[in-house]
């Protein structure tokens, strides 16, 4: 697809841009343990209580995500209450006094402040910057700027990576708060969306907005403009605020066939294995037996994350997202079984510093491909494949299930290690992009271009006759 760039997709790119710094801060603090876990258990540890333990490592990486479960379930009150660009600002200021108290920080109990408040920031930006920037953008650029959110976590990434390596503990909360100086008030002076604007009853402001996000003056007349309008006002999302569910719409075999599909689908940044690699990369690189220096290896694996999610927007326009996912769990589980089969027999006692090479390129694999290709399209096609009814539910659950499974795997990683060692992690998450690989080629339909009657449909033909439904039960 070619866009033809105009002032209204030059104003919606910058927006989304400075929208998606919060991904970038969510990429960030993701990966800031990585290399911060070795500095702080060392005699070198900035904190002057002295290093911390392995049990005070797990915990100090893991209760973001317990603190993003608090985040995620307010941002629907807040991104209807104060609207999407105020919770977009709000969500910073946590962000902002974390990285304060991580600057002052002389004790392992101030780190598990800074990051409970970060994580609270991260549950409230995941759900609000896909929405804003939706709601913003026009229907051919939709699609490119919703990939914006994938490149910037992976972006974040690799700055949570270089930073620690590059200038110790205190210079990430400085870039940080820099970060949010900068973007937070460029987040305040823009208007609200139209949508949110019009759910308000703001009419003539909701046509301001529009005009702006579509680079068009405030004074000036577009019959465009009136048309897009007059399309937004009646659109769904706005005329049916107050449809209410019912056990029904959660019935029908086909409709629990793509219930039970989108569930897999949204458990993918945790079984991947992503969450705790990204986490834990030097950590698991300095277990590995290598000869290679961790910090680069550490680097050039976020990297790699961030070029496979800038390759992986073209592939998925290119060739659709299914063959995209199939391919990522095949290339990733193999990945994962050299990766596997390296600490299986380095925990049997052999020597494998020859392999050092190896080693990395198969895991900077096994990390990259579920971390770009494989997130970005999870939850996209999660949403795609079932009704849209029930698509809010059914994604605010899943949002937050995979926040508690992303505490648990985290909290438990190094607590788990003496009794299965790495190589257990490694084959399980080697398991699933296996049992992934298979569902993917089996039932995972080609959504590209398709209604969602569409879909429903092709979900019917894998279902025997007697158990398939018709589209209309479902929407």
């Amino acid at each position: 697809m070619i866009i033809h760039f105009n002032r209204g997709k030059i104003v919606q790119i910058v927006v989304a841009f400075a929208a998606n710094f919060l991904a970038v801060l969510f990429g960030l603090v993701t990966a800031w343990t990585s290399p911060t876990i070795f500095l702080l258990q060392s005699p070198d540890t900035p904190l002057s209580a002295g290093p911390i333990s392995d049990d005070q490592v797990s915990l100090m990486t893991s209760v973001m995500y317990l603190s993003a479960i608090v985040g995620s379930l307010i941002s629907g009150w807040m991104t209807n209450g104060l609207g999407r660009k105020w919770t977009l600002f709000t969500s910073s200021i946590p962000q902002l006094v974390a990285f304060i108290i991580l600057f002052f920080a002389d004790n392992v109990n101030h780190i598990y402040a800074s990051r409970g408040l970060s994580g609270l920031s991260v549950g409230i930006a995941i759900v609000i910057i896909p929405i804003f920037v939706a709601e913003i953008a026009d229907k051919d650029l939709r699609a490119s700027l919703g990939n914006f959110m994938g490149v910037s976590i992976s972006l974040g990434a690799l700055l949570g990576k270089i930073l620690p390596n590059l200038g110790g503990f205190y210079l990430t909360p400085i870039v940080v708060c820099a970060l949010v100086a900068i973007f937070g008030p460029i987040i305040a002076i823009l208007p609200d969306s139209p949508q949110f604007l019009l759910l308000k009853n703001r009419p003539e402001d909701a046509e301001k907005s529009l005009k702006f996000y579509r680079g068009v003056a405030k004074t000036s007349s577009s019959e465009n403009i009136k048309l897009e309008f007059d399309e937004l006002k009646k659109s769904p999302s706005l005329t049916n605020q107050k449809m209410s569910l019912s056990l029904r719409d959660f019935c029908g075999a086909a409709t629990i066939f793509s219930i039970l599909t989108s569930f897999w689908l949204s458990n993918h940044p945790t079984f991947t294995g992503n969450r705790v690699l990204i986490s834990y990369t030097d950590t698991i690189l300095r277990m590995s037996g290598t000869t290679l220096d961790i910090p680069t290896m550490d680097i050039s694996v976020a990297g790699l994350q961030l070029l496979c999610s800038l390759v992986s927007i073209f592939l998925i326009s290119r060739f659709g997202s299914r063959p995209v996912l199939l391919v990522s769990f095949l290339v990733s589980f193999i990945a994962y079984c050299v990766v596997g089969t390296h600490f299986t027999i380095l925990e049997g006692g052999q020597d494998m510093s020859q392999f050092s090479w190896l080693l990395f390129v198969a895991f900077a694999v096994a990390v990259a491909i579920p971390g770009s290709a494989i997130n970005s399209l999870a939850f996209g096609m999660a949403a795609e494949i079932v009704a849209p009814k029930i698509r809010g539910v059914l994604l605010s659950f899943y949002i937050i299930l995979t926040w508690l499974m992303g505490f648990l795997f985290i909290n438990y990683f190094l607590a788990l290690e003496p009794f299965w060692g790495i190589s257990g992690w490694i084959w399980l998450f080697a398991s699933w992009c296996l049992l992934s690989t298979i569902l993917a080629f089996f039932i995972l339909p080609d959504t590209r271009g398709k209604t969602f009657d569409d879909i429903l449909d092709l979900f019917n033909r894998k279902l025997p006759k007697s158990w398939r439904e018709s589209s209309s039960v479902a929407t």
